[in-house]
């Protein structure tokens, strides 16, 4: 997870506010999550909440879904509020009686932009200035989740923080989803040149539970249900274009560091593995993960969004600069390089289910485990030394790719490493 080093924003502690400081070491603190019921939101506030933390999210559902926090509900700890980051009352008051703010709410996916434009660009940068402005009123430290799309068309990989920015031309409804994020951190910074306690993270295609196949990072849950469901596994273009992927705990433990380091603070980070996987290998791995028959069908861009679409190649983040180094953010843990990784050592395969006998009741049998052994075996994942000078060898079994695919076996790294914090 990178950072560069900008122009030092006026410290918080000059004025005669403060914001107060909170980490993992922390309990008891009032935190917002805008967007809570989103994929990365939902897994946000569950680490808030295992913390310690009376967490209160705000989320219109629109791309949210209630089942994703609905585990929470009962709990004394816990307040859901079902409506927008639009209603600049409801915002002040929710700002007002907590201590920080993770804004991660937005209207997310491509062809949700590519539909209505109108839409998402009201909504990112309406709604990121709405919360900025409470938080600036109430002098609390804020979160704001921006997106690898600001980076557009570039082609200067790896894709640093304070890298130039590349993008088509504005008739292009792809570019305005990029272009409203990017508005949100000029908003992000100029609150912080104010001296206002406020970080940036760049997401890199995160995946984990609770991936909405029709919604943000799509491409992994896509292929699993049509993999699933035996069929066609459509590949945009030649299927060459390649992403970083990133496991969903590494990715919220990138946004609760920029959230609470005070190096952090006036900085945007990259939270992404630089492993490289091409789509249509990513398709591949899938595929022989769920034991699927699904054949890999190439589509144009056109059939699906129209003549003026236009998709960058590859997109890598930059890591280990000096900022991220202050801040502790250096680089993905080793857990993070792994689980980001879609190719792994070891795969389980799912075993076919036999079909029902023709005539009379099946016969009551113990139930199977859907995986029957372990095939393309190969000498474990050794990766560099984490920052307490221990190496770590990591397995990445099916089931962390999405959901329980399959039943994992070996060691795992926990979900939260000290050597990670």
């Amino acid at each position: 997870m990178g950072g560069r080093l900008r122009e030092k924003a006026p410290s918080a502690g000059n004025d005669r506010r403060t914001a107060p400081e909170h980490g993992p070491g922390m309990r008891n603190l009032k935190i917002l999550v805008t967007g809570g019921a989103g994929y990365i939101g939902s897994n946000l506030v569950d680490t808030l909440m295992a913390e310690g933390h009376q967490v209160h999210v705000i989320d219109d559902l629109s791309t949210g879904k209630i089942q994703n926090i609905a585990h929470h509900l009962g709990n004394e700890r816990f307040r859901f509020v079902n409506d927008s980051i639009l209603d600049r009352a409801l915002i002040d008051r929710l700002v007002d009686g907590v201590d920080c703010v993770y804004h991660l709410a937005a209207l997310v996916g491509v062809k949700y932009v590519v539909q209505n434009p109108l839409k998402g660009i009201y909504t990112n940068v309406t709604g990121t200035e709405v919360v900025l402005q409470a938080a600036y009123k109430r002098w609390k430290r804020v979160l704001i989740a921006s997106s690898s799309e600001v980076y557009g068309k570039s082609v200067q990989v790896p894709l640093e923080e304070d890298g130039d920015r590349l993008f088509g031309a504005t008739s292009v409804a792809r570019w305005s989803y990029a272009m409203s994020k990017a508005i949100d951190e000029h908003f992000a910074f100029a609150y912080a040149n104010k001296g206002l306690p406020v970080s940036v993270v760049r997401y890199f295609n995160s995946y984990g539970p609770r991936l909405d196949p029709k919604g943000y990072g799509s491409v992994i849950a896509k292929f699993i249900s049509q993999a699933r469901l035996n069929q066609p596994i459509t590949v945009f273009d030649n299927g060459q274009q390649t992403r970083c992927f990133t496991y969903v705990d590494d990715t919220v433990r990138g946004t609760l560091l920029a959230a609470s380091v005070p190096e952090a603070v006036g900085h945007v980070f990259n939270i992404g593995s630089n492993r490289e996987t091409s789509v249509l290998e990513l398709a591949r791995i899938i595929r022989e993960m769920v034991g699927s028959e699904s054949e890999i069908v190439q589509v144009p861009y056109r059939n699906v969004f129209g003549e003026n679409f236009e998709e960058t190649r590859r997109r890598v983040p930059d890591h280990g600069c000096p900022a991220a180094v202050a801040s502790g953010c250096a680089a993905p843990p080793p857990c993070a390089r792994a689980r980001g990784a879609a190719s792994t050592p070891a795969v389980p395969r799912c075993r076919k289910r036999r079909p029902p006998p023709a005539r009379g009741p099946r016969p009551h049998r113990p139930r199977r485990a859907r995986w029957c052994r372990w095939h393309r075996a190969a000498p474990p994942r050794v990766l560099p030394q984490d920052r307490a000078g221990n190496c770590r060898t990591v397995y990445l079994s099916a089931s962390r790719l999405y959901g329980s695919i399959a039943k994992p076996l070996g060691p795992t790294i926990p979900a939260r490493s000290a050597a990670c914090k």
